[in-house]
């Protein structure tokens, strides 16, 4: 972020740093938002709320089936629709786009599953973030004290305050998903037997 950027008028902590499960607190601790997550044999459900009690979106996650999204009372579509995502891009730095309802472009980028994550708009060409996400940090000793999960709103940010914060959720959701995926392969890969081959034939030692 360059010294001309816009400052930062909204910090939203998320607590715990679970963006299946948490509550969003403005700086003041007031909650504004609520996440709560419902699995089920087939699906799992996660719901974002207003603190008022409105719903703001509903995510069926499926294993099978593209994940299905339901912006409030809008008919439902498919969560790829709306918070775009290309499979090779998205694998390997985390982007993805959407527009909000007057038709504006909007980028998040950010590395796989990095410490922060980071909202454009096409407004300037994509070259200032208008939020920007910071994962938790554990207290590692008293000069880096722990520190909870925050998004950090710029006033052009706050203009779409709900769409920043649906699509921040659902995409750090795949993201996770993506990491754990990753990691659960390579641990699998590093408990695969190593069997040395000593024969022309291949089959392993004693092979024949």
């Amino acid at each position: 972020m360059s010294e001309s950027s816009p400052p930062t008028t909204t910090t939203l902590t998320l607590t715990p740093d679970d963006v299946l499960n948490a509550t969003l607190c403005d700086g003041e601790g007031t909650a504004l938002y609520f996440v709560s997550t419902t699995p089920s044999l087939y699906t799992t459900t996660t719901q974002v709320t207003r603190s008022n009690g409105e719903l703001l979106a509903t995510v069926e996650w499926r294993d099978m089936l593209p994940n299905r999204l339901r912006l409030g009372k809008k008919p439902p579509t498919t969560l790829n629709n709306w918070l775009q995502t290309a499979l090779v891009p998205f694998a390997s730095k985390g982007n993805a786009s959407f527009k909000d309802d007057s038709g504006r472009k909007y980028k998040w980028q950010g590395a796989a599953y990095a410490n922060t994550l980071e909202l454009f708009t096409k407004d300037d060409g994509y070259e200032e973030p208008i939020a920007t996400f910071t994962k938790s940090r554990k207290n590692i000793g008293r000069d880096l004290p722990a520190e909870p999960a925050r998004l950090a709103l710029t006033a052009r940010a706050v203009e779409i305050q709900d769409t920043v914060v649906l699509s921040f959720l659902f995409l750090e959701r795949l993201r996770r998903g993506q990491a754990r995926t990753r990691q659960s392969t390579a641990d699998a890969l590093s408990k695969q037997p190593i069997v040395a081959i000593t024969s022309g034939h291949g089959y392993g030692a004693g092979g024949g």
